[in-house]
C-alpha cells in the first residue's frame, strides 16, 4: 500500500476500530471527541497508530500526541 495523507476521518475510523479490537465496542467518537474522554491506554493508542498504519499506509510518531486535545488531532502528528 502507498503512503497517503492521514485525515481526521482516517483517524476516527482507526480509533473505533482499535477500541472496539480491545474494548469489544467503542464509546461514540467522532473528530470533536476530546482525547481524555476515551481514558485511553498506552495499549490502545499503540493499536490506533498501528490501525492508522494498515488504513493509510502512513507510519504516525507519536512524539507530540500529549499536546493533542481532540480526536482529529491526531491527523496532525507527521509521518515518519
Amino acid at each position: 500500500m502507498t503512503e497517503r495523507r492521514v485525515t481526521s476521518d482516517d483517524v476516527v475510523a482507526a480509533v473505533k476500530e482499535a477500541l472496539a479490537r480491545l474494548r469489544g465496542e467503542h464509546p461514540p467518537v467522532d473528530g470533536d471527541t476530546q482525547l481524555h474522554e476515551l481514558a485511553l491506554e498506552s495499549l490502545e493508542i499503540v493499536e490506533i497508530f498501528i490501525v492508522l498504519e494498515e488504513r493509510t499506509g502512513a507510519a504516525i510518531s507519536i512524539d507530540g500526541l500529549d499536546g493533542l486535545v481532540k480526536v482529529a488531532d491526531i491527523a496532525t502528528l507527521e509521518s515518519l
